[in-house]
């Protein structure tokens, strides 16, 4: 993907915590490495459009994930000294310090929730960083009609009376790189309603991700499978997220790529 910044509330000198510029630089290294997954004509009632903007979400988090960071993670503490019900998408905590991160493909109605989560969590000094990740204006016209975007946020937060929003902040905004690009109409999905993540989808999501970022053929990525083998594949599944985390070197197990050609 390609990616433009702009940065608010930040020092002078910019962020000066080796542990926070690592962390920064490791979300950018991720999204350069992230294709744009794609497929075109994507629904009857998105003619034209093409980016599959679960698909980006899922794909971002387990590519952080592996970098330490975690999936949905509370926002601050309440003043009850509870867990807020308010959840951030990603979140990192390196010693002290800790990043949340929200990663805004929808309706841009969730543009001043989203921003209201950071200033809570860094007005309970909960929050040393916040990342923005949204896509910018051209990215979004491939998406869907309504959407928070890079440049419409910026403006916002130029625009903010003084004081609003006092966090250090750093927004991302997503574009299409062309030359790094997945067409899921190639895969074995007919159906790109599947791809979307609505109604109990997501898990379908998490496997078709994890079967291509484990090299897995696109070209056999959706066969439609029997129970049993269904079955097997996922556990084989849980076992290379659990090597993955654990860091154990393991390689993937050999029968991953067969039970997949089934």
């Amino acid at each position: 993907m390609l990616y433009q910044v702009s940065t608010f509330n930040l020092p002078d000198a910019g962020l000066t915590h080796c542990g926070l510029v690592a962390a920064l630089d490791g979300v950018l290294a991720t999204l350069v490495e992230m294709p744009a997954h794609l497929y075109p004509n994507k629904s009857e009632n998105q003619r034209g459009k093409d980016v599959l903007q679960s698909m980006l979400n899922e794909h971002l988090r387990q590519a952080l994930c592996e970098r330490q960071w975690e999936c949905e993670v509370s926002a601050y503490t309440t003043r009850r000294g509870q867990p807020s019900v308010d959840r951030c998408d990603l979140g990192l905590v390196l010693g002290s310090h800790r990043l949340l991160m929200e990663v805004e493909f929808g309706n841009g109605a969730s543009n001043e929730r989203n921003l209201s989560k950071f200033m809570c969590a860094f007005r309970s000094n909960e929050l040393d960083l916040a990342v923005y990740v949204v896509p910018t204006s051209r990215m979004a016209k491939r998406i869907d009609s309504g959407l928070a975007t890079f440049e419409t946020v910026c403006r916002d937060l130029n625009d903010y009376p003084e004081g609003h929003i006092t966090c250090p902040l750093v927004v991302i905004g997503l574009d299409v790189d062309e030359t790094h690009t997945v067409d899921w109409s190639q895969s074995a999905i007919t159906n790109p309603t599947v791809l979307s993540g609505t109604n109990g989808q997501k898990s379908e999501l998490y496997h078709f991700i994890e079967q291509y970022r484990d090299g897995i053929v696109l070209e056999h990525i959706g066969v439609p499978q029997e129970p049993s083998v269904q079955k097997r594949v996922k556990a084989v599944s849980r076992r290379i997220h659990s090597a993955k985390h654990k860091k154990s070197g393991a390689g993937a197990p050999a029968e991953v790529e067969q039970l997949c050609l089934l």
